[in-house]
């Protein structure tokens, strides 16, 4: 039998990693430079703009972790693109 990998759950937080991660690597881009590097930064802003209108319409209705969770990532992605913005 093959060796069949595991898939994440399919529940909020993994879908707010999901957004989070890819914001990350918009971000990541952007601080390579290059001729991408303005769309890359509007990209990841996107992504953070998404997390917060998550967080806006869950507001009662997420567990204590996934608040925290949720708040966690909106805080280290905001603070990235202040730095990023910034920067360029």
């Amino acid at each position: 039998m093959a060796n069949v990998p595991t898939k994440p759950p399919v529940d909020f937080s993994t879908l707010i990693l999901s957004i989070a991660t890819s914001a990350g690597e918009s971000f990541e881009s952007a601080v390579a430079g290059g001729s991408e590097a303005a769309s890359a930064l509007a990209l990841g802003q996107h992504s953070v703009e998404l997390l917060a209108l998550l967080e806006e319409k869950t507001v009662g209705n997420l567990s204590g972790e996934e608040e925290r969770l949720l708040a966690q990532l909106l805080f280290d992605l905001r603070v990235k693109l202040v730095e990023l913005t910034q920067k360029c």
